[in-house]
């Protein structure tokens, strides 16, 4: 329970924090640990709500219709993908984020799909791997179950969280211009800054004539 109420939210706001900021700035991963801290109470509650609703849509097409159910769920699921990465970069949480999520995501479905599903694929491999290769290596099960679970709570989970946010910024690119925006701040920013030069200097020959 814990994990689930604090160490999950904290861990992928965190590794989202991270994974954003070696996009569009310099990386933290203090200030991405602090940041999680601080905004716990707004991307724990999102977390939360957004796994209970894909719980409890999942737990009732199951009971309806099992292959239409798992096609439903795998939409919804896909859809709502970039809600943490929406929380953590635009500053807006819960039903907002899942909504700017299912927008960011239109018409892009199959793809966020596609592309979550190869990494997903290689956690499905790597857990797995423990029975398969227990013959072959002689190692008790348990053993390789617990190198491989590690391996894949250290590699592969921020593999996937870092993903959702590669994907979060490749669709504000490919629909709204970002990385065009992100330059046109900066450009801004360092024109700005020679004026600022300018001035200075300006003054400074003022005072000093």
């Amino acid at each position: 329970l814990v994990q689930m109420l604090v160490v999950k939210p904290l861990a992928l706001s965190a590794v989202t924090k991270v994974a954003s900021d070696s996009i569009v700035e310099s990386p933290s991963l203090k200030g991405a640990v602090q940041y999680a801290v601080k905004s716990w109470w707004k991307l724990g509650p999102t977390y939360i709500i957004l796994n209970i609703v894909l719980g409890a849509v999942t737990l009732l097409l199951s009971l309806v219709c099992s292959c239409i159910g798992i096609i439903i769920v795998v939409f919804l699921w896909a859809r709502w993908l970039l809600t943490i990465p929406v929380a953590v970069n635009e500053n807006v949480f819960v039903i907002k984020a899942m909504n700017r999520s299912w927008n960011l995501v239109k018409k892009r479905t199959f793809n966020v799909f596609l592309a979550i599903a190869l990494v997903v694929l290689i956690s499905i491999i790597m857990n797995v791997s423990p029975v398969l290769l227990q013959p072959f290596v002689g190692t008790s099960l348990v053993v390789l179950m617990v190198v491989f679970g590690v391996l894949s709570e250290g590699f592969i989970v921020p593999l996937i969280d870092t993903t959702r946010v590669v994907i979060y910024f490749e669709l504000r690119a490919r629909k709204e211009g970002f990385d065009i925006e992100k330059r046109m701040e900066t450009l801004t920013g360092d024109h700005q800054h020679e004026n600022n030069i300018h001035c200075t200097d300006s003054m400074q020959k003022f005072f000093k004539g």
